[in-house]
């Protein structure tokens, strides 16, 4: 028998690491913040989303270039990006250094690697969201958290750069991110506001397995969240947490027939499921068969087919 997966959609700061060889294991000073210690449950994690508030130091971590002041602190933002002139001081004005063209463009500045340094720190809780024990309500404020300060900063980034390099997952040392081409400013600003699809599906499941899968090998855009049950995802959908559902046809159907405002926008994948019998146990095999033909000689079949399958 084959089981059918549908989707769902509504109608109308760095850590530490840890290493370890066929010698030596390495232990960390008790009460040292590892990447494996930092998220093993909501007070962890929210522990370790704390730090990403420092960005929120009183004044500004992000200031801007003289003669501009705080780009973040001051109606003089986007000055430096070259879009505004700055009427700030009263008498007189600051000239748009572009226009100028005297802008001196450095090797390295805070402004600019500060935002990156608390970019992948929201990036890190992002990757290891379904780790904490919690329930979905806490893990729902947890990556709320980190989106908002992946999303300021890269903001920050915009207000003094302009086009800039967005990143949406952790990097490593052979990441093409660290050497592509800036990015423009108005594809940031739109990953900033839309983002991935977030698509639900139930964890443990066969259709978690297969859209997990997919995602890593063909680099689909969009963000997995796991419930406990599907009726559990349906009404995230309802409720505008989540944009589409992946689930068993018959869940699915069954939403759709009690009258909920979703509908079937795609089919994906099958896979065969049936009774598991001892090679040996012959007695128990021919049991099995024959109770499957009298079941399917029986009209009630056609009954039971059209109320849970739909006659598919």
């Amino acid at each position: 028998m084959k089981k059918i997966a549908y989707i769902l959609a509504i109608w109308a700061l760095a850590l530490g690491s840890t290493s370890c060889n066929d010698e030596f294991l390495e232990r960390y000073p008790e009460g040292t913040t590892t990447e494996a210690s930092a998220f093993t449950s909501y007070n962890s994690s929210m522990s370790y989303l704390l730090t990403l508030y420092n960005c929120f130091n009183g004044f500004t971590i992000y200031s801007g270039p003289n003669p501009v002041s705080g780009a973040l602190g001051t109606s003089t933002r986007d000055i430096w990006s070259g879009i505004l002139t700055n009427y700030g001081y009263g008498a007189g004005t600051v000239d748009n250094p572009y226009a100028a063209q005297n802008v001196s463009i450095p090797t390295s500045d805070g402004t600019y690697s500060t935002p990156y340094e608390f970019i992948r720190a929201a990036n890190l809780m992002l990757k290891h969201i379904q780790d904490p024990v919690c329930s979905d309500s806490e893990r729902l404020r947890l990556e709320a958290i980190a989106r908002f300060f992946r999303a300021f900063n890269h903001y920050a980034l915009m207000v003094n750069y302009g086009d800039i390099i967005y990143v949406d997952h952790l990097l490593d040392d052979t990441s093409p991110e660290l050497y592509k081409a800036r990015d423009s400013r108005l594809y940031v600003a739109d990953q900033i506001y839309n983002g991935k699809i977030k698509l639900g599906v139930q964890r443990g499941t066969n259709e978690h397995e297969m859209l997990q899968k997919a995602q890593a090998e063909k680099k689909y855009n969009y963000q997995l969240r796991f419930y406990d049950s599907g009726p559990m995802a349906i009404e995230d959908l309802l409720n505008g947490r989540i944009d589409a559902i992946g689930l068993d046809a018959a869940p699915a159907e069954d939403a759709m027939r009690k009258g909920k405002p979703v509908q079937e926008v795609g089919v994906f994948g099958s896979d065969e499921f049936g009774v598991a019998i001892r090679k040996d146990d012959a007695e128990t095999m021919k049991l099995v068969n024959e109770g499957y033909k009298l079941l399917k000689a029986d009209p009630y079949w056609k009954e039971l087919q059209a109320k849970y399958l739909g006659n598919k």
